[in-house]
């Protein structure tokens, strides 16, 4: 599951075409303190940033590679993937179109149901005060 967490933050990251301090920031944290990164080596997380690098360089768009992230993952791993996503997405306090279209893929293509996505977006606005669409 750690290889498609890293995937996850990068792409949200990503999504609104450029990486903010604060999000760098973030996923170094997450990287260096969340559980399941526990036994992770930063070799590991930069190959994982390689092999989405080459997806996208490759024009492999976002909508397919979370897919391929959905197959390998169960419901209840979606949906810690989907907050992370969230909070990646708001972390430079500020919310774009193209991370709100890259959260409601998220929701689509994962079938988040919509409690989960009202928990995680007032979550969210709570600490980023952050619009959604």
């Amino acid at each position: 599951m750690h290889n498609e967490l890293i995937q996850v933050l990068f792409l949200a990251a990503l999504s609104d075409g450029q990486l903010h301090e604060e999000e760098k920031q973030l996923i170094a944290q997450y990287t260096k303190f969340y559980p399941i990164f526990k036994n992770v080596s930063s070799d590991d997380i930069k190959d994982q940033l390689k092999i989405l690098s080459t997806k996208i360089n490759s024009g492999i768009p976002a909508k397919y590679i979370i897919t391929e992230i959905k197959n390998k993952l169960n419901q209840e791993e979606l949906k810690t993937a989907y907050a992370l996503a969230v909070e990646l997405c708001c972390a430079n306090f500020k919310l774009v179109p193209p991370e709100n279209d890259f959260i409601g893929m998220l929701e689509e293509v994962w079938e988040i149901n919509k409690t989960n996505q009202d928990i995680v977006k007032k979550s969210a606005y709570l600490r980023y005060a952050t619009k959604f669409n």
